[in-house]
């Protein structure tokens, strides 16, 4: 009698324990981390105020700036500071032994510390930025914001430089300011002819008006 009760003790209390947890609907796979809810936020507001992305990992996006975004705004520039801010110490103390005109010390110091102010700002300034759908997410390495791409206006770009750097504009009161700074990624194009990623951009949005009108 003893055996018999026990496989139903278990069986009711299993049973208990699946009825209190989330139903599935049958064909239904798990929830997926890598793509964002349909609707997240309510339309227009949130998008256009520009509000923080709860999680990366709930973006399908395309990645349009560079992997090196990282390296050229939270690296290269302390690196570089503090690399040649050891060398003008070294010739201030005179390590190498032998002494530098006092003009030229000032002149060193002055470029040293313009020149680390200026990389500093630049690499504030870089953006990682994905697109996906009808809009962009970006992010200084924090969690990524919303752009609508009915809110880009137009775009510029570095040329001559070593480091090419893209600035898309936004509309006039955009939380995000006047317009974001990306490094995009390598890519062969001919001289004095916009970067690849504009032209990704100016694409999707004349599929999103349904071919009506040319970009900018």
């Amino acid at each position: 009698m003893g055996f018999r009760v026990l496989p139903f003790l278990f069986s009711v209390g299993v049973g208990r324990q699946e009825g209190n947890g989330p139903k599935r609907v049958a064909g239904e796979g798990p929830p997926s981390g890598d793509r964002m809810p349909e609707k997240a936020y309510a339309p227009g507001s949130s998008l256009e105020a520009g509000e923080a992305v709860r999680s990366r990992t709930e973006i399908g996006r395309k990645r349009l700036s560079s992997e090196g975004t990282v390296w050229w705004r939270d690296i290269f520039p302390p690196l570089w500071t503090v690399a040649v801010g050891i060398g003008m110490l070294g010739i201030w103390l005179e390590w190498w032994g032998h002494a530098a005109p006092l003009g030229l010390k000032i002149m060193g110091g002055v470029v040293w510390a313009g020149t680390s102010v200026l990389l500093a700002l630049r690499g504030r300034s870089l953006h990682d930025v994905w697109l996906d759908g009808d809009r962009l997410y970006v992010s200084k390495g924090g969690p990524p914001r919303e752009i609508l791409l009915r809110d880009v206006t137009g775009f510029s770009e570095s040329r001559g430089q070593k480091l090419k750097i893209i600035k898309i504009n936004l509309r006039p009161g955009s939380p995000l300011g006047a317009g974001i700074r990306f490094v995009p990624p390598l890519r062969f194009h001919a001289p004095f002819t916009e970067h690849p990623v504009i032209g990704e951009i100016k694409e999707e949005k004349r599929r999103l008006a349904g071919g009506s009108g040319k970009e900018r």
